[in-house]
């Protein structure tokens, strides 16, 4: 069964629209309404990679941290994304 959500098209939301509609050619605005949340929940939690396992604090905390660092462009190695640092802890 699906739900609703009912959002209020502001100006500002009227635009931001607009410039995803060019980078998600074709996509309904829903779609992209939709996208734009999961992507946003993708880069906020990285936790979703460990599916089957709990996260301790101390292992949540470390992943945090080594993003952060990331993010600034401290870290240096053989990682090319953040992405590719969140799957080397996974091994």
């Amino acid at each position: 069964m699906a739900s609703q959500i009912r959002i209020t098209k502001t100006q500002e939301f009227s635009e931001v629209l607009a410039f995803l509609q060019e980078y998600y050619k074709g996509m309904t605005e829903n779609e992209i309404i939709k996208q734009a949340v999961i992507q946003d929940y993708r880069t906020k939690s990285p936790f979703e990679i460990f599916p089957a396992e709990k996260v301790s604090p101390a292992l949540q905390k470390e992943i945090h941290e080594a993003l952060e660092e990331v993010k600034r462009g401290e870290v240096s190695g053989p990682f090319e994304s953040a992405d590719d640092f969140i799957l080397s802890l996974k091994k």
